[in-house]
């Protein structure tokens, strides 16, 4: 049994009475009142460092143990961490570091492995939630002669996995582009298209490939993922997650791929094109134009870093 004197507020008016309270088999008694609680009814806020212990209780009122007063429900660790200040602020540090490593290196690599245990049939949903955003907010449909979408759609069935879809549109927003989903859909946009001067559209078969390296690798569900972890952390403080379900979407358009994801992406992209003898001089002519109009071209807000780019691409010329 615990014994305590305490000061008791009726909750009405501030003036404080004396009492005394007992704690035996999970009930809290107030002898004078002529009160019993049980632990369920009432909530003990934790003592922090020297600050004196509340308890509030169901009938409205509260009351305060002396500073040097205690009421200890079990001896667990969090109770013992609570009482030292020093322990307190050392637990403080430790989880702002924890947030911090989460925003920062910790979501690439949560992300990492969260995108390689995922099924397929949720990289098809989170897709769809992409394609059908884009199809509302940015893309229109396609204007490229008939012709044209077949040659590209025959090179691209001899280079694309099983899981990857062709399909062509324009955007007046997005202009010379092409995205990859989750799903495997990759979008190629009609002013990319028309910039390759390539009879052959070699420029584009290599830029497809590029894309079919983001989808083998999965960056594009590891940035939705790494936006998600940003996003409901965000919400969990602010308390508001009707912007977090709406990012997933966006994430395809807004977010730019890392140095790293393009380099492997590019990787990936060389050895399909050596692999079926395509040459990769039409796809650094067709970086190189763009690369001209940097200033205008959209492609540049999800693909940055092209001169790097370019420069690895004329090294894997022999």
């Amino acid at each position: 049994m615990q014994n305590f004197e305490v000061d008791f507020f009726d909750g009405i008016s501030s003036k404080k009475e004396s009492l005394f309270l007992h704690v035996d088999n999970n009930r809290i008694y107030f002898p004078k009142k002529n009160w019993a609680f049980s632990l369920k009814e009432i909530r003990i806020c934790p003592k922090i460092a020297n600050i004196s212990q509340t308890i509030e209780l169901p009938n409205g009122g509260h009351c305060i143990l002396k500073k040097e007063d205690t009421l200890r429900l079990n001896n667990s660790f969090v109770f013992w961490m609570e009482s030292k200040l020093i322990y307190s602020i050392i637990s403080l540090v430790f989880i702002i570091g924890f947030i911090i490593f989460t925003l920062t290196y910790g979501s690439s690599w949560t992300a990492k492995i969260i995108a390689n245990s995922m099924s397929q049939s949720a990289y098809e949903s989170l897709g769809n939630v992409s394609f059908e955003f884009l199809e509302e907010h940015y893309l229109e449909p396609s204007e490229l002669d008939g012709k044209i979408k077949e040659k590209i759609r025959l090179s691209f069935k001899k280079i694309a996995p099983p899981n990857a879809k062709l399909h062509f549109y324009k955007s007046p927003i997005l202009k010379e582009n092409a995205l990859a989903l989750p799903s495997g859909d990759i979008i190629m946009l009609d002013d990319l298209v028309l910039k390759d001067q390539d009879k052959s559209l070699m420029g584009i078969v290599g830029v497809l490939a590029h894309e079919i390296g983001h989808i083998e690798e999965k960056h594009s569900m590891q940035n939705i993922i790494k936006t998600s972890i940003v996003g409901f952390l965000s919400a969990y403080f602010i308390g508001d997650f009707s912007g977090t379900l709406a990012s997933l979407g966006a994430g395809i358009v807004s977010l730019s791929y890392s140095r790293e994801f393009e380099q492997e992406a590019d990787k990936k992209a060389i050895s399909i094109m050596k692999q079926h003898n395509y040459p990769i001089t039409p796809l650094i002519k067709l970086f190189e134009a763009l690369k001209k109009e940097e200033h205008e071209s959209k492609l540049f807000s999800t693909h940055p870093l092209f001169k790097e780019r370019i420069d690895f691409l004329k090294k894997s010329i022999p």
